[in-house]
């Protein structure tokens, strides 16, 4: 079996489709940027919380790699110089912009 195939398999209407309008990465998952894992968010309900499991999932979203670069991700923003804005950052959905 391809891997495209695999997909089609683990593909289901709970999996989050993060161009919607209405999503929020928040609404559905929490990072811990000292290891770069998401996890569904304790705040979201039950339905939202089995529709970020199903996305983690499907998508390996904490496989090592992945959390690794979200964490490299996080440390360069630390560093970025004043006239950066949070749109510049790669994984900015993972923080709240303090201006929105």
């Amino acid at each position: 079996m391809s891997s495209r195939q695999a997909k089609q398999e683990e593909w289901t209407e709970d999996l989050l489709k993060p161009d919607d309008a209405d999503y929020r990465f928040s609404a559905y998952f929490i990072c811990d940027w000292t290891t770069g894992a998401i996890a569904p968010s304790p705040a979201a309900d039950e339905s939202r919380r089995r529709r970020a499991e199903a996305t983690l999932d499907a998508f390996a979203l904490n496989a090592p790699e992945r959390c690794k670069a979200r964490w490299r991700e996080l440390a360069a923003f630390r560093r970025r110089s004043a006239h950066e804005k949070l749109d510049d950052f790669n994984n900015r959905y993972f923080v709240e912009d303090p201006a929105a």
